[in-house]
């Protein structure tokens, strides 16, 4: 919609570009896969619990099937990177002051990498160095949020998930105008940036050492 059809509605836009491109690869180094979920819930809700229980146990059964034991599984685990993909507040042209001043995300800037101080996000140093490598060779755009900490911010299901399975993990989005309205707006472009970012992570192929992750 808009002018030359730059904009477009982000209602379940993030489930999609995250459908489109997955790669199940059979070689067994690398198994990739997404849980989508419809809404945002809370860490203390019934319902979050059978977010946990349902990732925790899918992981599980997929580890059986391949014939690997619980060791096994704990250190697939710790060599795993989870992305948490939902979307990210672009500065508002009637209320920028409510931005980070240096490290606010616009429309039309790419993937946004979310971080928060308090770790409402579950993005840190590690992750989103190693999340930026891997759209960097694939000739992604990326731009960083910063959320402020003296504002209140939402949380994820990327940030629950985490007190159940120790994996590294890191948050993304496409930055937005008015998240949770009935009318969330997006760039278009950003759909093929979040497309090809996430074809590009699910065919990565990166390895932990001691001082870190290795892209190969």
């Amino acid at each position: 919609t808009g002018r030359r059809d730059y904009f477009d509605y982000a209602a379940r836009a993030i489930a999609y570009m995250a459908k489109k491109p997955l790669v199940w690869r059979e070689d067994g180094k690398l198994l990739s896969g997404i849980i989508v979920r419809h809404l945002i819930l809370p860490a203390c809700t019934s319902d979050s619990l059978r977010v946990l229980d349902f990732l925790k146990k899918t992981l599980k059964a997929i580890n059986k099937s391949l014939g690997m034991d619980r060791t096994a599984f704990d250190k697939a685990v710790a060599r795993s990177l989870m992305v948490s993909a939902d979307n990210a507040h672009a500065t508002h042209p009637n209320q920028p002051q409510l931005s980070d001043p240096t490290n606010s995300s616009v429309m039309g800037g790419g993937i946004v990498i979310k971080h928060h101080a308090n770790k409402n996000y579950t993005t840190d140093g590690l992750s989103s160095a190693l999340f930026e490598q891997i759209m960097k060779a694939a000739g992604v755009k990326t731009q960083h949020f910063f959320m402020r900490s003296d504002l209140r911010c939402g949380s994820t299901l990327g940030a629950i998930s985490l007190s159940q399975l120790a994996l590294k993990s890191v948050d993304i989005g496409l930055a937005q105008l008015a998240m949770h309205s009935s009318l969330e707006t997006m760039c278009a472009d950003d759909t093929d940036s979040m497309v090809n970012g996430l074809k590009a992570f699910y065919e990565a192929h990166f390895e932990r050492t001691e001082s870190g992750y290795k892209l190969q």
